[in-house]
């Protein structure tokens, strides 16, 4: 029997549910009999498509298949309709009639909406399948019958069970066999094939000519949440059918509008925060931190001055100047670009955080973490280690008064000795955390050495056992005990505040942990199994924002690397996962960073952008990702000094990243939007050395060597491009690119055609 076929999908969980199907169906040609199977799930899922697969796969396929609606027949019907009855039985029974049951003899009976049906129902109905006999109303015997139940619910049978509304009894008899259906929006690839099926049933439905969505159409119903699951997507893909003139579906024939998705424009996810009051709180940090230049405040939130000057209005804010001489207003023409100094900019490199009282500025400690030895395990249990270290370096990341290296930039320094000296050099940081990791059964021991880098001098080495199903503990312990040795001014409530999420199942942590450690080793089949390990933890774990967030930067990864056959949709993935890791954790700053990467070049909302940032960095100062992906979105919209500063921060944070072109080729697009062809040109060479493929880099460098009047170089630059992307054609690239400014627009589609390239 071909599943595959009448169940379609390819995603973990469904090959899970097909494997479940086929494993009851062998069973069943040798008893002749299903089990009572429940299927549970959100509406529109496709429980009644897996009832008729059980039935028309089973032996009793040339019997009926009967299908009863808890909730589509009135409650005072419902028994009659089940059971029958006898002439007489009641008013208008003028002839005797036989129930739903025993239409089903020899066949199958779903029961779709069991959750619905009245307590007095459910005991006669738990009596049938007990007896396996029915009495129609009215009769003085019952008839015997011979069925397979299935049924289903959109509801948590156990909570009904629980809250006295659905009997315990009843339950336990119909989930012998019990399967679940995942929602349309955590099946990944499955949309588009479930899309396809959808067109090619749709196009023969009304005799039309055969269609096809456009990569659009296909990155917006990858993005869209489908909270009425696969019944909501049918009727999309007809409705296009019908209503779309053209052999191409576009992406507005779809009818979606911006996808339903939960915008994370609160602090740390917080549900109950004045979303009003906290753009007032930005705003106003805003305005402190470019000294009240309305310009630059402008540029920094992405709107117009106007909009800054009615904000201030709206709200009240006065300057500190006007707060204290309240007659005195400063004129407009003091916040003209460049008359003042952008307030709040360090110098890159630095860790001055913070001015004292008296004037005195306070450095930072700055330290790395590096990969933990895995000891009394074999070669598959390594990458525990590296998990333990990527938990420990988010939780000190998380410390404003530490400076903390990425783990990316530390993977390099694995093995059996660590020479603490060269990675203070290499690194440039103070402070060195190694260790050892060592399972035993159902205990495990954690060891650790904090050093100075200058000296090597071991400043503590402890040990931290606990129990094996437990390492969130010791982790905890571990960073409580590095804060407290390099930043003993560090309040207990910001420690708690940084320490991670912790997932419920620790399955769900170790399959992490694996695709973790498979994401960075960058050849295909590493990195398409680390996908699979990431899809099972988010099976086993759904509210484990970890995988959520890894799966967002392994779409980065694929489209960065080349590897995409559909860049757009993976970049509408990115926006999907990380989205679902917030809402899952607040605090994940790569989450963070990549969602409002991902609503800047998809959406252009720079302003939610942007505040998307500032939680990242607020959440963890030290982390790269947030650093590197914002810093474009300050390019967009004309603030190459901001994007430069984020992005020399990230450089300072992981100077060794094994996507290091990435941020190299932030400096290319800042120096562009800057007018600094030459300079930008020199990046884009670097990044394009780092990553030859990646054609984001290459549409830049070839037009800043274009502007910079190398045009033999840039003609060379675009022949690569082309051979990369066949597809590329500059009006197109142009119009969808993130910077808006009309004139920059119109800029940048000159230098790339003087390049040679197309369109």
């Amino acid at each position: 029997m071909d599943l595959t076929s009448q169940l379609i999908g390819q995603s973990p969980r469904m090959a899970a549910l097909r494997e479940q199907l086929q494993a009851l169906l062998l069973r069943e040609r040798d008893l002749r009999r299903l089990p009572p199977v429940l299927i549970t799930g959100e509406t529109g899922t496709g429980k009644g498509l897996v009832a008729s697969i059980l039935h028309r796969n089973s032996s009793r396929s040339k019997a009926e298949f009967v299908e009863v609606n808890g909730a589509a027949i009135p409650e005072h019907l419902l028994e009659s309709e089940l059971f029958g009855y006898e002439r007489g039985a009641f008013t208008d029974a003028k002839h005797s009639k036989p129930g739903l049951l025993q239409v089903a003899h020899h066949g199958t009976l779903f029961l779709d909406e069991v959750g619905l049906l009245p307590l007095a129902l459910q005991a006669k109905l738990l009596k049938v399948l007990d007896d396996m006999s029915v009495r129609r109303l009215g009769a003085t015997r019952s008839e015997a019958i011979d069925i397979c139940i299935v049924t289903a619910t959109n509801e948590d049978l156990g909570a009904a069970v629980r809250n006295r509304r659905f009997r315990e009894d009843l339950y336990h008899r119909l989930t012998v066999v019990a399967l679940t259906l995942p929602p349309l929006r955590e099946r990944g690839d499955d949309i588009l094939l479930l899309a396809e099926a959808a067109l090619a049933r749709s196009c023969a439905k009304y005799s039309g000519p055969a269609k096809e969505l456009s990569s659009e159409a296909l990155a917006a119903l990858r993005a869209y949440r489908w909270p009425g699951n696969i019944r909501e997507l049918n009727s999309v893909i007809e409705r296009a059918v019908l209503l779309c003139p053209t052999s191409v579906i576009p992406v507005a024939s779809l009818g979606l509008g911006a996808a339903p998705e939960i915008l994370v424009n609160v602090p740390y996810g917080t549900a109950d925060v004045d979303i009003d009051e906290f753009q007032r709180r930005r705003l106003s940090d805003a305005l402190g931190r470019t000294g009240w230049n309305i310009s630059r405040t402008a540029v920094m939130l992405g709107v117009a001055r106007n909009t800054v000057r009615a904000r201030i209005a709206r709200y009240g804010l006065r300057s500190a100047d006007e707060a204290e001489h309240p007659a005195a207003i400063r004129a407009d023409a003091r916040s003209s670009d460049g008359e003042q100094a952008q307030a709040g900019a360090e110098p890159v490199g630095t860790e001055v955080t913070s001015t004292s009282a008296t004037g005195a500025s306070r450095e930072r400690p700055s330290i790395a973490v590096v990969p933990f030895r895995v000891e009394g395990d074999g070669e598959t249990k390594s990458y525990f280690g590296e998990g333990i270290v990527e938990d420990i370096v988010g939780a000190l990341a998380s410390i404003r008064e530490l400076l903390v290296i990425s783990r990316s930039s530390t993977l390099r320094y694995g093995g059996p000795t660590v020479d603490v000296r060269a990675v203070g050099r290499e690194l440039s940081v103070s402070y060195a955390l190694s260790g050892s990791v060592r399972r035993s059964g159902s205990r495990m021991r954690v060891s650790v050495e904090l050093a100075e880098t200058a000296s090597g001098t071991v400043l503590w080495a402890s040990h931290f056992d606990g129990a094996s199903d437990d390492p969130f503990a010791l982790q905890d312990d571990i960073a409580t005990r590095v804060v407290g040795t390099l930043a003993p001014q560090v309040r207990e409530a910001e420690l708690r505040r940084a320490l991670r999420k912790r997932p419920d199942s620790l399955e769900a942590y170790d399959c992490a942990l694996r695709g973790l450690a498979q994401i960075y080793r960058l050849n295909r089949d590493d990195f398409g199994a680390a996908r699979t390990w990431l899809e099972k933890a988010m099976a086993l774990d759904p509210g484990y924002a970890m995988p959520y967030a890894l799966l967002a930067i392994w779409h980065t990864i694929r489209s960065g690397q080349g590897w995409s056959k559909n860049p757009a949709m993976d970049q509408a993935e990115v926006l999907r996962f990380a989205t679902a890791a917030i809402v899952r954790d607040g605090f994940d700053a790569m989450a963070l960073a990549l969602c409002g990467h991902a609503k800047s070049i998809l959406r252009y909302e720079f302003e939610e952008a942007m505040l998307l940032f500032d939680r990242a960095t607020e959440a963890s100062p030290s982390s790269a990702i947030a650093w590197t992906r914002s810093s474009p979105t300050y390019s967009y919209i004309g603030d190459p000094k901001e994007a430069i500063r984020r992005v020399e921060q990230a450089l300072r944070l992981s100077p060794f990243d094994p996507h290091i072109f990435l941020p190299h080729t932030g400096l290319t697009l800042a120096h562009y939007v800057a007018g600094e062809y030459d300079e930008s040109a020199r990046w884009g060479r670097i990044a394009r050395e780092e990553n030859a493929q990646y054609t984001a880099n290459l549409r830049l460098l070839a037009a800043s060597l274009a502007a910079a009047g190398h045009e033999d170089e840039a003609r060379e630059v675009g022949h690569a491009l082309v051979a990369a992307a066949p597809t590329f054609q500059v009006g197109r690239f142009v119009d969808a690119y993130a910077i808006r400014d009309p004139e920059r627009r119109d800029r940048l589609a000159q230098h790339l055609r003087l390049a040679g390239l197309p369109g």
